[in-house]
Protein backbone atom coordinates (compact mmCIF):
# COMPACT_ATOMS: atom_id res chain seq x y z
CA UNK A 1 0.00 0.00 0.00
CA UNK A 2 2.83 2.46 0.91
CA UNK A 3 4.54 2.01 -2.24
CA UNK A 4 1.03 1.73 -4.65
CA UNK A 5 -0.44 5.22 -2.58
CA UNK A 6 2.66 6.96 -0.77
CA UNK A 7 2.23 9.93 -3.15
CA UNK A 8 -1.16 9.82 -4.65
CA UNK A 9 -2.92 13.03 -4.59
CA UNK A 10 -6.38 11.88 -6.40
CA UNK A 11 -7.59 9.57 -4.30
CA UNK A 12 -10.13 11.17 -1.23
CA UNK A 13 -8.62 9.39 1.95
CA UNK A 14 -11.79 7.27 2.40
CA UNK A 15 -10.93 5.68 -0.91
CA UNK A 16 -7.51 5.06 0.65
CA UNK A 17 -9.40 3.91 3.95
CA UNK A 18 -11.02 1.55 1.63
CA UNK A 19 -8.81 0.14 -0.61
CA UNK A 20 -6.34 -0.34 2.74
CA UNK A 21 -8.88 -2.60 4.51
CA UNK A 22 -9.58 -4.76 1.24
CA UNK A 23 -6.16 -5.53 1.01
CA UNK A 24 -5.37 -6.74 4.02
CA UNK A 25 -8.47 -8.99 3.58
CA UNK A 26 -7.31 -10.33 0.42
CA UNK A 27 -4.97 -8.12 -2.14
CA UNK A 28 -7.66 -5.73 -2.96
CA UNK A 29 -10.88 -8.28 -2.89
CA UNK A 30 -14.12 -7.50 -2.07
CA UNK A 31 -14.63 -9.18 1.54
CA UNK A 32 -17.88 -11.26 2.43
CA UNK A 33 -17.83 -11.20 5.87
CA UNK A 34 -21.01 -11.95 8.02
CA UNK A 35 -23.52 -14.96 8.76
CA UNK A 36 -24.36 -17.92 5.82
CA UNK A 37 -27.49 -16.02 5.12
CA UNK A 38 -25.47 -12.65 4.63
CA UNK A 39 -22.73 -14.36 2.40
CA UNK A 40 -25.57 -15.99 0.18
CA UNK A 41 -27.32 -12.74 0.31
CA UNK A 42 -23.86 -11.16 -0.94
CA UNK A 43 -23.22 -13.35 -3.42
CA UNK A 44 -26.78 -13.15 -4.75
CA UNK A 45 -26.77 -9.23 -5.66
CA UNK A 46 -23.11 -10.17 -7.18
CA UNK A 47 -24.97 -12.10 -9.50
CA UNK A 48 -27.48 -9.83 -9.94
CA UNK A 49 -25.18 -6.98 -10.63
CA UNK A 50 -23.48 -9.13 -13.79
CA UNK A 51 -20.61 -11.32 -11.46
CA UNK A 52 -20.60 -14.54 -13.50
CA UNK A 53 -17.42 -16.20 -11.38
CA UNK A 54 -15.37 -15.82 -8.26
CA UNK A 55 -12.40 -17.47 -6.37
CA UNK A 56 -13.28 -17.71 -2.36
CA UNK A 57 -11.02 -17.84 0.30
CA UNK A 58 -11.90 -19.01 4.07
CA UNK A 59 -10.58 -18.02 6.89
CA UNK A 60 -10.50 -21.51 7.92
CA UNK A 61 -11.35 -23.76 5.09
CA UNK A 62 -12.67 -27.03 7.47
CA UNK A 63 -14.53 -25.29 9.78
CA UNK A 64 -16.00 -22.83 7.46
CA UNK A 65 -16.77 -25.01 4.27
CA UNK A 66 -19.74 -26.98 5.50
CA UNK A 67 -21.60 -23.24 5.68
CA UNK A 68 -20.81 -22.71 1.92
CA UNK A 69 -21.89 -25.97 0.71
CA UNK A 70 -25.43 -26.52 2.79
CA UNK A 71 -26.67 -23.24 1.49
CA UNK A 72 -29.28 -22.99 -0.97
CA UNK A 73 -28.52 -20.01 -3.33
CA UNK A 74 -31.89 -18.68 -5.11
CA UNK A 75 -31.68 -16.19 -7.79
CA UNK A 76 -33.65 -13.34 -7.35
Amino acid sequence: MNLMFKNTQSFPKEQLYLARNRFSAGHGGYPLVGSPDDISNNIVALYNAGLSGAALSFVNYLDELHYFRDVKFYRV
